[in-house]
């Protein structure tokens, strides 16, 4: 069990309305924030919050900014820019443009594109030499080199919301959008490598691609989140969907069984084998815990993978690849030290990467504790909506991971640190005397490395009563079905005779009992059409004699409506003169 914490770093606020873009990323060891609006629409202005300073700014575009992005991984160092607008598409050297703000030069950014409209989603690929963007249905690929067009991917039938490049293969590229479909093209054989089935009832909002391994994750509007793993078969690229989450449903049940370490007067641990899920609840009189919000289960706004998120941890390893050749399944589980780190509207959440097992998650309704001298003046730091949320994390310090986060509601930026600490349990030794011993209850799942034995009693947890009562009631069925007739030895009794001995004759011993079959009515087979109609043929010749016809009034007028009585045996006709006819039906009896 770890312990999520988060604390308020810096905030910017902006001049404009609506939501601020913003950038994070590291340059030169340090984190580096870009805030678009902050004092004109179309300047950007830099940070270092940690230094608590301002860096410098960029002024090339003439309207608002619509989107920022920093070249780089969550663990490379950012060296470029790419502002969008609706005018044009700027390509920035970070390195170029500090040092000509320190000497008091205007610096210019590199166009890639003009007039390219509203752009939903932007990515520098993992080596810079492309960038893609979401542009309505489209993915637009520029070379960050010679500045041109080298693709335009088309085929999904809603906005694109998320772009990510392939960490192995720079060349292959993953779209997600509205259509609740993803797309893996090639760029160098320009051709569609996979295309997905329709995965949810939901719009696909946000992915993420392991740096390291072949998993990649995609978040939906409803909550839910897909791993997936990449792999080559009969050089066919298949995507198998490995686990999925409900993060609301995970939280509901964290909260349920109240699995949060809890404070006892008592210095004894617990060591059970049974699931967390199945061990009883300490105070069942008293209240189940907090009601979770609706929030925390909204849609899912981003989702980053914190590569060692638990090295800081107590019992954690270096991060390793799932399930390696020399290493046990089970030990490389618990040696699994990468995070999922999602953000929702109103929450962030950690999940285990190998198993996405919850391991904490914090509502950011409540307010903030400050953590720097850039929010001295402000009582309480409250986070708004999310909207967009950016990871980021420094070299030097990989427990800690820093979240910019920005909203609609109000044009603001908020910085916040996650970091992860275990529980702390207070031991004797380290308490002064007079005071009084506090202990955590811990609770230890013990998971079996050898194939459990015939007769254990662990094996009995994985199969419910339930299961076992169907079982026993299927084979008493079955002993009862062996025990019928079939296995009785034959035997004759003297009340039955044989066929060929019978007193009566053969013809009436074998006479059936059927039902008596009841004639249809003259009057329904005469006079309804519709039992008339039945009768023809359905590959019969089309009418073509006139057998009888009449006038229905004196005047030319038209027949709008015509229509048989229930028994067929009246026509009645609705004319344009305002006037109803009934009138016999020209079918006679007897005739088919």
């Amino acid at each position: 069990a770890a312990s999520m914490l988060l604390s308020a770093v810096a905030r910017y606020r902006g001049a404009v309305h609506g939501r601020l873009p913003i950038a994070c990323g590291t340059f030169k060891g340090d984190l580096l924030i870009a805030v678009a609006g902050y004092a004109a629409a179309g300047e950007i202005q830099f940070f270092e919050p940690l230094e608590n300073t301002k860096v410098f700014r960029l002024l090339g575009h003439f309207s608002a900014i619509e989107y920022l992005q920093f070249n780089g991984a969550l663990h490379q160092m950012s060296t470029q820019l790419c502002s969008a607008s609706d005018d044009c598409i700027l390509l920035w050297d970070l390195q170029s443009c500090r040092e000509s703000y320190d000497k008091c030069i205007e610096c210019h950014g590199k166009v890639l594109a003009t007039n390219v409209g509203h752009i939903q989603c932007l990515k520098f690929s993992s080596d810079s030499q492309f960038i893609a963007f979401g542009h309505w249905n489209e993915a637009l690929i520029y070379r960050t080199k010679s500045l041109e067009l080298d693709a335009t991917l088309r085929g999904h039938d809603g906005n694109i919301n998320g772009v990510e490049f392939l960490p192995s293969q720079t060349y292959q590229i993953m779209t997600i959008s509205d259509d609740r479909t993803f797309k893996i093209w090639d760029l160098k054989r320009l051709c569609v490598l996979y295309q997905s089935a329709i995965l949810s009832a939901w719009p696909l909002t946000c992915v993420a691609i392991h740096p390291h391994t072949k998993h990649f994750l995609i978040g939906s509007s409803d909550g839910k989140l897909r791993c997936f793993a990449a792999e080559y078969s009969n050089d066919l690229l298949q995507c198998h969907c490995m686990q999925e989450c409900d993060i609301g449903r995970a939280i509901k049940k964290r909260s349920t069984f109240n699995l949060e370490p809890s404070v006892s007067d008592t210095k004894t641990a617990e060591i059970s084998s049974k699931p967390k899920w199945r061990d009883p609840i300490p105070n069942s009189n008293a209240s189940m815990g907090t009601e979770i919000d609706i929030g925390m289960e909204s849609s899912l706004v981003s989702i980053c993978f914190w590569v060692g998120g638990l090295c800081n941890l107590s019992g954690h390893g270096d991060s390793t690849s799932y399930h390696g050749d020399n290493e046990h399944p089970i030990k490389d589980v618990l040696q699994q030290s990468d995070v999922v780190v999602i953000a929702t509207h109103h929450g962030i959440i950690l999940l285990r990467m190998s198993t996405l097992e919850l391991i904490a998650f914090k509502d950011l309704k409540d307010p903030l504790p400050q953590d720097s001298s850039l929010l001295a003046k402000e009582a309480e730091i409250t986070v708004p909506v999310m909207d967009l949320v950016l990871f980021a994390t420094l070299p030097e310090s990989a427990g800690e991971l820093y979240c910019l986060s920005t909203s609609y509601l109000e044009p603001s930026a908020l910085l916040f640190k996650v970091t992860l600490s275990p529980p702390q349990i207070s031991t004797p030794e380290a308490e002064g005397p007079g005071t009084d011993i506090v202990t955590m209850t811990t609770t230890i799942s013990v998971l079996s490395k050898d194939p459990l034995c015939e007769g254990s009693p662990l094996l009995a947890e994985m199969t419910g009563q339930s299961t076992v009562a169907k079982s026993k009631v299927s084979s008493a069925g079955s002993s009862r079905k062996k025990n019928g007739p079939t296995d009785k030895p034959l035997t004759f009794k003297s009340k039955i005779r044989s066929s060929g001995y019978a007193s009566q004759p053969v013809s009436k011993m074998f006479t059936p009992t059927t039902k008596k079959v009841k004639k249809a009515s003259s009057i329904g087979s005469l006079g309804n059409p519709i039992a008339k109609m039945t009768e023809y043929p359905m590959t019969a010749d089309p009418v073509s004699n006139l057998e009888s016809s009449f006038s229905v009034s004196d005047h030319s007028s038209a027949i709008n409506s015509l229509v048989f009585s229930g028994d067929g045996r009246h026509l009645a006709c609705g004319c344009t003169d305002k006037s109803v006819y009934v009138l016999p039906s020209p079918f006679k009896a007897g005739r088919t």
